[in-house]
């Protein structure tokens, strides 16, 4: 199952959703072009910086493991890679939030069966 997710746009081209315990994420894929500053536009202007941000956590605890959460990840990263045209190319940022989740799981079970036939 994917969660209903929202595409608010704006800098960070930020999409959330809400999972079943109530937690809402920020999904980011932030323009990074000084990355490669000495390239084309066309490349300084197609690198992003993927972020999944724990916006709110209405449990004392971090959030349990969520089969649904990865599922979702993927079904956002299909949007944006629509929304832009497929030239993308997408870096992932693992702060210490995301080390958490990574550790849980949370992320990496809906990327396990990503393949390119979904992109």
């Amino acid at each position: 199952m994917v969660y209903k997710f929202l595409f608010e746009g704006g800098s960070n081209n930020s999409y959330y959703f809400e999972t079943n315990n109530g937690c809402i994420y920020e999904i980011r894929f932030k323009p990074t072009p000084y990355l490669f500053e000495n390239e084309s536009k066309e490349i300084r202007n197609n690198v992003f910086e993927f972020a999944i941000l724990l916006e709110y956590n209405p449990n004392v605890k971090l959030p349990s493991k969520d089969k649904n959460m990865g599922a979702t990840v993927v079904a956002v990263f299909i949007d944006f890679y629509k929304k832009i045209g497929n030239a993308a190319s997408i870096y992932i940022s693992i702060l210490q939030m995301e080390k958490n989740l990574l550790e849980r799981g949370n992320l990496m079970l809906g990327f396990q069966n990503l393949t390119m036939k979904h992109l």
